[in-house]
């Protein structure tokens, strides 16, 4: 679906539309992130840790919950008007220190969608 989204976008940004491109890049963008904050909260238990000790039960749920506030930081830039992939990397680097790597295919989409609108944006 997404695919046909983008294709859709394209032929709008060919066709003049480029409002109606940019509406739409924004759709693809706070699909992205939803998607990519739904994840992170689903799987916000599964974590790399380093070092010689696992952490006890309580650290366990701290670092967890860690983890779902940037999914919750993440669901914010979803629903801001001027949100950018930047800010989107900051968490996801925060994401990676706390050992938690989001789905590649999820990031990938996000990222698409940003450069997909910068390309409208230019463009016109």
């Amino acid at each position: 679906m997404r695919g046909g989204l983008e294709k859709l976008r394209s032929e709008l940004v060919g066709a003049g539309a480029s409002h109606q491109a940019g509406n739409l890049a924004r759709i693809l963008q706070t699909t992205a992130l939803k998607a990519v904050a739904e994840y992170t909260r689903r799987m916000s238990k599964f974590f790399v840790q380093t070092g010689p000790t696992s952490f006890n039960r309580e650290e366990k749920a701290d670092h967890e919950r860690r983890i779902k506030g940037l999914a919750a930081e993440i669901d914010l830039l979803a629903s801001a008007v001027n949100s950018s992939y930047s800010q989107f990397e900051e968490i996801l680097q925060q994401l990676r220190v706390l050992g938690f790597f989001p789905d590649t295919a999820l990031v990938s989409d996000v990222a698409r969608a940003f450069y997909g609108r910068r390309f409208v944006d230019d463009r016109h």
